[in-house]
């Protein structure tokens, strides 16, 4: 019988409702401002929330006895009140602003603002790349890049409860959109999303699971759970050097007159990206 059970019989998360008292199994009200790069797992808090078996799986679990097999253990995990800054960057699989990969455990009330990208792999995610489990109550304003499986809050996502995004989804193959990638809609609710090119989920919206939403609401759900005044820059860069910033509204249109000359290099002709600089939003 013993061989039969899978991991759930012999754990129970408790994560998401046990959340006072005592600080173990936390991460609390960190900030992140460096850029992270690496391979697998990737996040701007914490790359993985899961149990280790692989390199000494006899020293994971103390046994006693020969009935030893015949027990269960609760896990405690949570990442609370984070926010990260910066750009992070994974080779492959598992990247996001606040948790690479989720296994167990929770997120709650977190926040990213940085760019995250996968170089040739998938599961990117605005707050983690991939969630087995509970994101609640967070927020993502980035761009982000990847392969399969991307989304604002999650590149493949379980249960996330009450968030919201603004993103740029630059790069996608399967499976992408402002709120997840990919998830099971029976778990998700009240979450809301601002963007004109996809759906909340896999391009699709779900009303009262995962649908659009205003910048108005937007701003207001970072400003009350965050504290933090949501705001737009366009940047102009030519040969990586910075030539002029400029601050705008979501949606505004950026006059001729306040777009910056490209600077005269010898032998060449320049001009910007191609932008739409009628209709500004990331």
């Amino acid at each position: 019988d013993s061989l039969d059970k899978d991991k759930d019989d012999y754990y129970e998360d408790i994560s998401d409702y046990d959340i006072s008292g005592n600080t173990k199994g936390r991460i609390a009200k960190s900030n992140n401002r460096a850029s992270v790069f690496g391979d697998v797992n990737v996040g701007g808090i914490v790359g993985s929330m899961a149990i280790e078996y692989d390199f000494d799986p006899e020293d994971d679990i103390p046994k006693s006895g020969d009935k030893s097999i015949k027990f269960t253990y609760k896990t405690k995990c949570i990442v609370r009140h984070c926010t990260n800054d910066a750009e992070i960057t994974s080779k492959k699989n598992y990247s996001g602003g606040i948790c690479g990969r989720m296994d167990l455990g929770s997120i709650l009330s977190c926040d990213n603002y940085g760019k995250v990208i996968s170089k040739d792999g998938g599961y990117i995610g605005g707050i983690a790349g991939k969630s087995d489990t509970i994101i609640r109550n967070s927020a993502s304003k980035c761009t982000l890049s990847g392969n399969d499986y991307v989304g604002g809050i999650a590149g493949e996502a379980s249960k996330i409860v009450n968030c919201q995004t603004l993103v740029h989804i630059e790069k996608s193959d399967e499976f992408s959109g402002p709120i997840a990638g990919d998830a099971d809609t029976d778990n998700l609710s009240n979450n809301y999303c601002i963007n004109d090119d996809l759906g909340a989920i896999d391009d699709i919206n779900y009303t009262g699971i995962a649908e659009p939403g205003t910048i108005d609401r937007f701003v207001s759900f970072v400003d009350n759970n965050f504290n933090k005044d949501v705001f737009f820059t366009l940047r102009f860069f030519a040969d990586d050097e910075k030539v002029a910033e400029l601050t705008y509204s979501y949606k505004a249109s950026i006059p001729d007159n306040e777009i910056p000359v490209v600077p005269e290099k010898k032998g060449y002709y320049g001009k910007w990206s191609d932008y739409n600089f009628k209709e500004v939003t990331y």
